[in-house]
């Protein structure tokens, strides 16, 4: 009887065994007692720069991968979407698990994503998948260690923004008449298509793009240079103009636009830069010039006013000076002439310039450039006959030099019309100079040549050898020589 009942216990004890199995908190029913699924950390949270995770499985069983209450052989991927993959699909017994994502570029969490591992026997374990968010990031690319080179020609350029944020560019205010970008804000990775203009000056030229990002609290800078040209050309189609005598009409000199109802004569330019026209000041109130600049081949309009005056026959005379470039200029100069009757008088004789006066026109010097022991000049002077000499005069203390008070730098003799560009070399550094341009006329019967200056006397100061003068020492320093 004792055995029988020994043996009925030993008979039971399986299926008790199977009754305290392992399960899920998921699961209600028996499972058999020998199955173990475990996944090592539980929940899986991944950097923003990371693209994969290793998870360990401890396991006595066959398993695999399946969404909790969809389709075998899935995954649940949230905000990753089809970035998220899982390997291997199923293993038997401890293994690993490999989680594949993609970097996350963007400024925001990502999760909502999970899988489950379920065993043979229905032993399920869920586990959850987030990411951290990227901070705010910008990588520009297309550059040369980090800017835009561009040649005397232009073009078109791209940049190739790479970014996990919103974006806005600026550029150097002020250079938008000959740089031109594509788009001034964007959103993640997109392309700027930075356009530069022909280079039309001898001087380089340069600008700053400035990316904003993470709300404005970020910047990234992209230089923009374009080099100066070095062949600058430059010609006018009229070496001389003649205007006819003027006493049909009365120039009003208080009037704004005298010159609308006057002589004009047009002027065509051919170049391969900006050009500018000159107007001695002492010219300025009888003739007009519109426009004063351009950019390539183009044309310009000259005007000269009708005048009064007490002579019955007079002529007077000027002359333009079209520049192009700066550091190696190019001049062409135009000679103006004009006979002048007295209105309400009838012309005596033929209309012919009367014999001239012997006193030059002498027009405003400009400062080219100034260092440290030399600078350059620029004036233009006109006379009915060649003048005895011309070119200027420099002092440190007298602040109206003349060629009885200062030093004299003789720039050449015995021309009717010249644009002159005299350089003084034997200056000192840190110096105040006063300089004027001056022209000596021929001498009269008795000997005495009449000097005349400049109506413009310039103040520069050279440098200490190692900065260059500011505008402050310079009256023209578009004008002034780069180093």
């Amino acid at each position: 009887m004792k055995t029988k009942n020994i043996i009925m216990i030993l008979a039971a004890l399986p299926l008790l065994a199977g009754l305290t199995g392992c399960k899920s908190d998921d699961e209600t029913t028996a499972r058999p007692a020998n199955e173990t699924l475990i996944v090592e950390g539980g929940d899986i949270t991944l950097r923003s720069n990371e693209d994969k995770k290793y998870v360990d499985i401890t396991a006595d069983c066959a398993w695999h991968v399946v969404e909790f209450g969809d389709n075998e052989n899935q995954s649940h991927s949230g905000d990753f979407g089809d970035a998220l993959t899982v390997e291997p699909m199923r293993g038997n017994g401890n293994g690993t698990l490999t989680i594949i994502i993609d970097k996350n570029a963007g400024t925001l969490k990502r999760g909502n994503a999970y899988i489950i591992l379920q065993s043979d026997g229905g032993l399920r374990q869920r586990i959850s998948i987030t990411q951290t968010s990227s901070d705010p990031g910008m990588g520009i690319g297309g550059t040369t260690d980090g800017a835009l080179n561009f040649g005397t020609a232009g073009g078109t350029k791209t940049l190739t923004i790479e970014s996990n944020t919103s974006w806005t560019v600026e550029q150097t205010p002020g250079t938008e008449g000959w740089l031109n970008l594509s788009k001034a804000s964007g959103t993640g990775n997109d392309a700027v298509y930075v356009t530069a203009a022909p280079q039309p000056t001898d001087e380089d030229r340069s600008a700053t793009l400035t990316f904003k990002y993470a709300n404005g609290s970020k910047t990234a800078n992209v230089m923009v240079n374009q080099g100066a040209r070095s062949d600058i050309s430059l010609s006018v189609d009229q070496i001389e103009m003649r205007f006819p005598k003027a006493y049909l009409r009365y120039h009003d000199e208080g009037s704004q636009d005298w010159w609308k109802n006057s002589e004009s004569q047009l002027v065509n330019v051919t170049a391969n830069a900006s050009w500018k026209v000159y107007i001695p000041t002492s010219s300025a109130y009888w003739i007009h010039v519109e426009p004063l600049e351009g950019v390539g081949n183009g044309q310009f309009r000259v005007w000269a006013c009708p005048w009064e005056t007490d002579t019955t026959k007079v002529i007077r005379m000027s002359m333009l000076m079209v520049v192009a470039g700066s550091q190696n200029p190019k001049q062409s100069d135009i000679l103006i002439y004009q006979l002048v009757d007295n209105p309400g008088k009838e012309p005596v004789g033929p209309v012919d310039p009367i014999a001239p006066s012997k006193t030059p026109e002498v027009g405003q010097l400009t400062s080219m450039y100034v260092d440290d022991t030399s600078a350059g000049f620029r004036f233009a002077f006109t006379c009915y006959e060649p003048v005895a000499e011309y070119g200027v005069v420099y002092s440190e203390k007298e602040t109206t030099p003349t060629i009885e008070n200062s030093k004299v730098l003789k720039a050449g003799e015995n021309r009717g019309t010249a644009t002159v560009l005299p350089e003084i070399m034997d200056l000192r550094a840190t110096t105040t100079y006063y300089v004027r341009a001056y022209v000596k006329g021929q001498p009269d019967a008795a000997g005495i040549s009449e000097v005349v200056y400049s109506p413009n006397m310039v103040t520069i100061k050279t440098s200490d050898g190692k900065t260059i003068p500011g505008e402050t020492d310079n009256p023209d320093p578009q004008m002034a020589r780069r180093r």
